[in-house]
């Protein structure tokens, strides 16, 4: 807690949450990753939704591969179980490290997956903070610079060109690109 009371509870924590979801959806429904990815964007939902109780949605047909239904409740409830898994497990390596209550700044999802419809509402469930997605202060070809899933490697070329310039004190040539395009 000695970092929280230096820091004065204003950290927030960034999470990229990686898409295993579809590889469990996929075993989970006995379906092929492609067709997991397609229903996790069409039917997908961090927490399992009243109104999909009983629906079911027939998936295209693929050469080779019978058409079948899936159940959407059950497509919504896998994904829900392992993206609060993933916020657990998150959850309790930052309480380990006693940095849980210094999250007083709130969490940030980046990536794909923050698009995930109720997925702040989970993460706020688990750890009761607020819960945003994270944007970029890029400015330049809004298709790469808004777009959720570039935002994780956007910000990881930029933290370490910050700290390479920390560290060396000159401008890296991701900065001498980068400024440009700086808002």
């Amino acid at each position: 807690m000695r970092l929280c009371r230096r820091r004065r509870r204003i950290a927030i924590v960034i999470i990229p949450v990686i898409v295993i979801t579809i590889i469990v959806i996929a075993i989970g429904l006995r379906i092929s990753q492609v067709q997991a990815d397609q229903l996790k964007l069409k039917h997908g939902a961090a927490l399992v939704d009243e109104a999909v109780r009983g629906r079911i949605t027939t998936l295209p047909h693929e050469p080779g591969i019978e058409p079948r239904t899936i159940n959407l409740e059950h497509l919504q409830l896998i994904e829900s179980l392992r993206l609060q898994e993933i916020f657990e497990l998150i959850a309790s390596d930052l309480e380990a490290h006693g940095l849980l209550g210094c999250i007083g700044g709130g969490v940030y999802l980046c990536g794909g997956v923050s698009r995930t419809p109720r997925i702040k509402e989970l993460a706020e469930k688990i750890f009761k903070v607020p819960v945003h997605s994270g944007k970029n202060e890029l400015s330049g070809p809004t298709s790469v610079t808004a777009v959720p899933e570039f935002q994780t490697a956007i910000g990881l070329v930029r933290y370490g060109a910050s700290q390479r310039a920390r560290r060396t004190g000159k401008e890296t040539l991701v900065e001498k690109i980068t400024e440009p395009f700086r808002g």
